[in-house]
């Protein structure tokens, strides 16, 4: 019995604890989410979770560079993309096979075939970098992987009003299969004492 209302006890104080963190998320507006892919590897990898801090109409305008945001994508749908921004509007973006350079700084793609070598016959024609200007009201995003990552260089600079979060944290994902094991354990081996006890209890009376 006393082993039952301490595993209640610590129910009461984690559904507390749980309430709690609730109510701050509201208040500070912010939520969990899930990552499902390593476009932004080595920064952040399939399975990490996400502590991420809404943005309103305010402070979209306030959207820096080197900031990782989340978005929607495609864009006006509920699905949603995290990437870094590095550019915003009036910044120069210059997008080739091997680089992305923003203002004159270069962002290497790590792992691409180098566009210097010498050219064969047999290669296809190798594309010309396009130079663009970000316009406003816009983001040119990038992922830190860019070798595998979908973003700007594909889809065009996000619109700001896409813009939806701000990354805060990034979170190595929970064991919660351990967890649940360990209180599933817990569980039986409080049925199994409590029913013993229960067991025991009309022996004695009757004696």
């Amino acid at each position: 019995m006393r082993c039952l209302q301490r595993w209640l006890m610590w129910v009461a104080i984690a559904t507390l604890a749980g309430v709690g963190v609730g109510l701050a998320t509201r208040v500070w507006v912010v939520s969990p989410v899930r990552v499902t892919s390593n476009s932004m590897s080595p920064t952040i990898v399939q399975g990490d979770w996400l502590v991420v801090s809404e943005v309103d109409a305010r402070h979209r305008d306030a959207i820096r560079r080197d900031e990782i945001v989340t978005f929607r994508l495609p864009f006006g749908t509920t699905l949603r993309a995290v990437k870094r921004v590095v550019a915003i509007a009036g910044d120069t973006v210059e997008v080739a096979h091997t680089y992305v350079r923003v203002n004159g700084h270069t962002i290497p793609i790590a792992g691409s075939p180098s566009d210097f070598g010498p050219i064969q016959r047999s290669d296809p024609p190798r594309p010309v970098p396009r130079i663009d200007r970000v316009p406003p009201g816009h983001a040119f995003v990038l992922g830190d992987n860019p070798l595998v990552s979908e973003d700007s260089r594909s889809f065009g600079p996000v619109p700001v009003t896409e813009i939806v979060g701000r990354v805060r944290y990034v979170l190595a994902p929970p064991p919660w299969q351990a967890l649940a094991a360990l209180g599933l354990l817990a569980m039986t081996v409080c049925g199994l004492v409590l029913g013993a006890s229960r067991r025991r209890g009309p022996r004695l009376g009757e004696m």
